[in-house]
């Protein structure tokens, strides 16, 4: 995971949203060179452990989010500079993601879009700027 992280281009970011985040892997690791990192998951008890590793850790800087990408209502979720989605996504999710983008503004805008594996066919249906990294 850190070489995955150290080759994600934070400079001039400050605001990051993990899509599925789990237990705050990937945005709990990058908090510190950000203003605000967000943890979106599906999973109340996965935003839970999150929380409490971001506790652990002593980073003050980490919201969680609950939401899934079925979910309707993402007007809440802010607009961040980075989109991290890491295994976040089943392939049937993709085509409904694509569809809902316009509804999303978090997934619409972000200057950076850092995916791994079968979320690239995802970057060409939601029409965003992306870098594709292996794990």
């Amino acid at each position: 995971m850190e070489g995955f992280v150290r080759r994600v281009d934070l400079s001039d970011c400050t605001t990051l949203l993990d899509v599925g985040c789990g237990p705050g892997t990937i945005a709990l690791t990058v908090a510190r060179r950000l203003e605000r990192v967000n943890g979106l998951d599906c999973s109340p008890g996965m935003l839970e452990t999150s929380v409490a590793n971001a506790e652990r850790r002593g980073v003050g800087n980490a919201t969680p989010i609950l939401r899934a990408w079925e979910d309707d209502y993402w007007a809440d979720v802010p607009e961040c500079d980075v989109v991290v989605a890491s295994r976040s996504t089943r392939a049937a999710d993709l085509a409904a993601a694509g569809q809902a983008a316009p509804t999303r503004p978090a997934l619409r805008v972000p200057t950076h879009l850092v995916a791994v594996a079968v979320l690239a066919v995802q970057h060409r249906l939601l029409g965003l700027p992306a870098v594709l990294l292996d794990a």
